[in-house]
């Protein structure tokens, strides 16, 4: 950045018509304003390297995230497949129970029709 010129500044004051004593202390009040509020090259830096510490701060905020999340996804996985085994295990019994259930009510109709089909045979006979 280029450094601000007084001498410049007060002579452009004076030609337009300003009292030199008024001049100067215009040109002081801004100088001091532009030097105190100016950026140097040191304070760039400065803050280009402090956004670099920031950026691999967020990086590795960013990495334990990611671990503790896929951490949790693991441990919910694992709990819905324990849980999809329980479910698998327990329809398996109930068909099981079901399949019986059936076979002992199919075991009784057989077994009355038999004997509709022995009765009937006896009163033909």
């Amino acid at each position: 950045m280029k450094e601000f010129d007084k001498l410049s500044a007060a002579n452009a004051l004076k030609a337009a018509g300003l009292p030199a004593q008024q001049a100067r202390a215009v040109v002081e009040t801004v100088g001091t304003a532009v030097s105190d509020t100016a950026v140097t090259k040191a304070d760039v830096q400065r803050m280009d390297e402090r956004f670099d510490r920031m950026d691999e701060q967020f990086k590795q905020l960013e990495t334990r995230i990611e671990r503790r999340m896929d951490l949790r996804f693991e441990a919910l996985e694992a709990r819905l497949e324990t849980r999809f085994a329980e479910m698998d295990a327990r329809f398996a019994s109930l068909e099981a129970r079901m399949t019986w259930r059936l076979v002992g009510v199919l075991t009784v109709l057989l077994a009355s029709h038999a004997i509709t089909v022995a009765i009937l045979l006896q009163a033909l006979a």
